[in-house]
């Protein structure tokens, strides 16, 4: 895995892909490995890939089989929220933060913290006239 992680710094993600993938063959119950899988997907779907949703759409399924194994890695729910931000399904994005809090009620700043984030990218690119924008104000108010 440290070979998969040098080779993204060096932003030669498709071999990193190859390392990573020869990891999950190696323990294919490690959901931090489907977590680095997803986050390398992520990346390299905004630098590098012309098909954005497919690869976002391919690391939101890393993640889903990373909070699977591990209910428990808070990485996993904040980088499918984020994948769900880029794909503009701010809805969704919002009920992962949700299902985070609850799986980690100690972390209350953070809840707010994932909520602002989906509420400024929201706010970015939907305009007020918008029949969501109804939801947008009710979700301002909560994390108020």
């Amino acid at each position: 895995m440290n070979i998969a992680f040098t080779l993204a710094y060096m932003n030669k993600l498709k071999d990193a892909f190859k390392y990573i993938n020869k990891a999950l063959e190696l323990k294919p119950k490690e959901p931090k490995y489907y977590l680095y899988k997803g986050l390398f997907l992520t990346n390299y779907a905004c630098l590098e890939d012309s098909n954005l949703e497919k690869t976002l759409n391919e690391a939101i399924q890393s993640f889903d089989i990373s909070i699977h194994l591990d209910h428990y890695l808070l990485g996993s729910y904040y980088a499918k929220q984020n994948a769900l931000i880029q794909l503009r399904k701010f809805k969704q994005a919002a009920e992962w933060s949700l299902i985070s809090f609850h799986r980690f009620p100690s972390n209350l700043d953070f809840y707010k913290s994932s909520l602002q984030s989906i509420l400024i990218h929201y706010e970015n690119v939907a305009p007020s006239n918008q029949s969501n924008y109804s939801w947008f104000l009710k979700m301002k108010k909560l994390i108020k």
